[in-house]
């Protein structure tokens, strides 16, 4: 399906233009997007190695642009605060399953081995572990042996950044 569209603007009063580059402007925007797109002059927030700006004004330069690319961007330094917190609780916990689980061990989706991840019951509000032999749209980080899993389980500043990562907890 082609998107292009092509427009005489001369068939069009100025208030017909106006509404029409808007209506194009809008359409333009990425669709269902979770993160935050500033207009020009438009005051935004970032996360970035680990620390967050308190506040930028997009120009629309290659600055504002490689960062716009990386998708960390939010309207309030609230939501950036959050951001960075969930970034260094998922952190915390890749740290901590690469860190305990053998050295020989890597996610392989064969039919052969357990790939063990936690999961979030919401029935019941409880943690729990699962495995898996195939690829369920879960990033590899996520995903480790049945021992560092259940050692995860049983260490509760793993569960509670857990719980931040996944949106769980604040």
């Amino acid at each position: 399906m082609n998107n292009e569209l092509k427009v005489n603007l001369e068939n069009l009063t100025d208030q017909e233009r106006e509404q029409l580059l808007a209506l194009m402007e809008k359409a333009n925007k990425p669709v269902n997007s979770k993160w935050f797109v500033p207009e020009e002059d438009e005051k935004y927030h970032f996360v970035s190695n680990g620390f967050f700006s308190s506040s930028f004004s997009n120009c629309f330069d290659d600055i504002d642009n490689r960062i716009f690319e990386s998708r960390q961007v939010f309207k309030t330094e609230e939501e950036a605060k959050q951001d960075l917190k969930r970034l260094q609780a998922e952190l915390k916990y890749i740290r901590f399953l690469r860190e305990n689980e053998p050295s020989d061990w890597s996610p392989k989706f064969n039919r052969i081995q357990d790939n063990w991840y936690l999961i979030y019951d919401v029935g019941t509000g409880t943690i729990k572990m699962n495995s898996l032999r195939f690829n369920w749209e879960m990033p590899l980080r996520f995903y480790s042996d049945k021992v560092t899993i259940q050692k995860a389980m049983n260490t509760p500043e793993i569960i509670e950044a857990w719980k931040v990562m996944m949106g769980i907890e604040q």
